[in-house]
Formats: C-alpha cells, sequence, structure tokens
C-alpha cells in the first residue's frame, strides 16, 4: 500500500472514531498523519474538529486556518474554520467566512446553513434567507430545518419555527436541541407542563446537555417564585383585612390563606413529579433557592397561623410593624429570586 493510500486510510478511521464521538482517539490517529504530511489540508480539517471537540478551540482555530492555506479552494476548510470561529462566539467573523464557502460551492447546503446559523445571531431577519435556501438545497437534512427553526423563533415566527422543529424531529427523533427549542415555545405559551415534558424528552435524548437542564431547573424555580410571592399577598391580606374582623372571621380568613399556601407547594411538586420525574425531586431537594423559598412560605404559614387561627397574638394596628416587616422580607427575598429565575431563563441555541 502507497503512502498516499495508507494516509487516506488512516484518515477514514479516524473520521470514524470522530463520528463515533472518541475525538481523543481520533487526534491520536490524525496527529500521527500530519507529522509524516503537515500540509496534508482533508488531515488539517479534521484535527481542528478534534481540537475543539476536546476543548482546544485556540489550537482548533489556528489548524483550521493551516487548512485554508493548504487548500484555498475548498468550501470545506472554509466551513470548518467558519465553525470554529463560531463556536468562540465570534459569529460577525464565523458568517464572513461562511459567505466565502457558499460562494465556492453555491450548491453546498452546508455552507448556506452555517451561513444562517451565524448570521442569526445578529441580524435574524436576514438569517432567513439563506436558511430557507440551505433548506432548499438539502431537503432531507434535519439540520437545514434546525437552522429554519432558529431563523423563525428569532423574529417571532413561533408558529413556522413549531412546523419546522416538527419537521426536524420526523427526521431525527432524537434531536435534543429541537426538542429544547419546541419545549422553550410552549413555556412562552405558559404550557408549563408540556414545557418541562420537552425539557425532559431533551435531556433523556443528550444526558450532557446542560442547556435542558437549566431550562427544567428555571421553570421549577419560576413556579416556586410564584408560591413565594403569593405568601407575600397572604400576609398583606392578613395586616389589611383581620384587624377588621373578629375572631371567627380571623380564623375563616387564616384557614382559607393556610389552605391555599399548602395547596400551593403540593400540587407544584405532584405536577412537578409528573412531569420531569425523580429529577424535580432532587431539584427540590438541593438547591438552595429552593430552600430559601420553602423557609419564607413557612415563615409565611406560622404568621397566619398563630395570628389568625390560634390567636395567640392579635393582628391589630399595635402589630402592623411585625406584618410590615415580614412582608418587606418576604418581597425582598422573592424579588432576589426573581432576578435570579431570569438569569436562568431558558434559552435556544
Amino acid at each position: 500500500m502507497t503512502d498516499t493510500a495508507s494516509a487516506y486510510v488512516e484518515i477514514d478511521r479516524a473520521q470514524q472514531l470522530y463520528d463515533l464521538g472518541r475525538a481523543p482517539e481520533a487526534l491520536e490517529v490524525v496527529s500521527r498523519i500530519l507529522a509524516g504530511k503537515p500540509d496534508d489540508a482533508e488531515a488539517l480539517r479534521l484535527a481542528a474538529l478534534c481540537l475543539s471537540a476536546v476543548g482546544r478551540q485556540d489550537e482548533a482555530v489556528s489548524t483550521a486556518r493551516a487548512a485554508v492555506a493548504a487548500d484555498p479552494d475548498s468550501e470545506h476548510g472554509r466551513r470548518v474554520l467558519s465553525h470554529m470561529h463560531y463556536k468562540r462566539g465570534e459569529f460577525r467573523l464565523a458568517a464572513t467566512i461562511a459567505l466565502e464557502a457558499t460562494r465556492l460551492a453555491p450548491n453546498e447546503w452546508r455552507g448556506h446553513m452555517l451561513l444562517a446559523r451565524c448570521v442569526c445571531h445578529f441580524d435574524p431577519r436576514r438569517a432567513i434567507a439563506p436558511a430557507e435556501l440551505s433548506r432548499e438545497l438539502g431537503p432531507d437534512s434535519p439540520d437545514t430545518h434546525f437552522a429554519c427553526a432558529l431563523t423563525y423563533q428569532a423574529v417571532g415566527r413561533e408558529q413556522d419555527a413549531r412546523a419546522a422543529y416538527l419537521r426536524v424531529l420526523e427526521l431525527n427523533p432524537q434531536h435534543a436541541m429541537a426538542l429544547n427549542n419546541l419545549a422553550v415555545l410552549d413555556r412562552s405559551a405558559h404550557r408549563w407542563s408540556r414545557a418541562l415534558r420537552g425539557f425532559r424528552r431533551a435531556l433523556s435524548s443528550d444526558p450532557h446537555q446542560e442547556l435542558a437542564r437549566r431550562n427544567i431547573d428555571s421553570i421549577l424555580l419560576s413556579r416556586i417564585w410564584r408560591l413565594t410571592w403569593l405568601s407575600v399577598l397572604a400576609v398583606d391580606a392578613v395586616d389589611a383585612i383581620a384587624p377588621v374582623l373578629g375572631g371567627f372571621g380571623q380564623r375563616i380568613l387564616g384557614s382559607v390563606l393556610a389552605a391555599l399556601l399548602l395547596a400551593g407547594p403540593a400540587y407544584t411538586a405532584w405536577s412537578a413529579r409528573r412531569a420531569v420525574g425523580s429529577y424535580g425531586w432532587r431539584f427540590f431537594r438541593m438547591d438552595r433557592r429552593v430552600h430559601l423559598c420553602v423557609a419564607l412560605l413557612t415563615a409565611a404559614m406560622l404568621f397566619i397561623t398563630l395570628g389568625t387561627i390560634v390567636q395567640l397574638f392579635r393582628i391589630t394596628d399595635q402589630y402592623s410593624a411585625i406584618s410590615f416587616l415580614v412582608t418587606l422580607l418576604l418581597w425582598a427575598v422573592s424579588a432576589q429570586v426573581r432576578t435570579m429565575t431570569r438569569k436562568s431563563a431558558p434559552r435556544v441555541e
């Protein structure tokens, strides 16, 4: 076997390893090829992908540039280089390089798809044309439909985005990002349980996908946050209404509010268990923000129970300062939880 034929065999073996998710092993094979042929463009392109997969992004970029220098007319080389810059968040530069790739091979759907993904990050409306062109050129690829879905979602065309994501899942039922982003659309429509199930499916499809995990956490936390605000309103109601009621009226008021404060967490825990299984319980047990909210709910419950049902103290004007302080504490902490919820709000990729 000639050296050239042997190199092709080794590159094919490295590609198979990379496709199986064994990037470190693929990198070892391709490194041996480059030791003998440092200007082999195909080996350089594959090496760049492997380096990126193992987290060595700067080396991946420099290797991809070497691949372009070794084969300046290669559309594939420019796509690889564009992808490396995309992964570093350099979307405008990545878009410029992807545009060069489309000019070298105008009928290759991958270049137009990559261009759309890059442009979508800074000008979503301009990304629609290359996304739809990539879909025309590659109608059987889930990647082209996914690119269209991303651009539609970015410009607010949610029904078109949903249809495109569903088409992705017809072609690849285990497409984790399509499952995640469909669930984001459900969350936007306030279909909480359906969104949780969608994020759970995405996480089951790809257990390493942190985005779906953060999205589940965000929904569960936002529901706990709403319960914390309910406790704020309950304490306010006690402060406003209890002083004008008699003892029996205060017990009725306290019983109703206590029942609401008990039913809220119970329903939230039940629905979370139904939607995401044991993951919901683990989140409730381990997340400190949830513990803080539960502590505040408990404090509100005790204040209402002792003041209106047990009537250990009377809710009168002289106790309004206590009520005010409890309300202020609940408001301040629930606002902080809301801020944390926004920071971890569901996203698309």
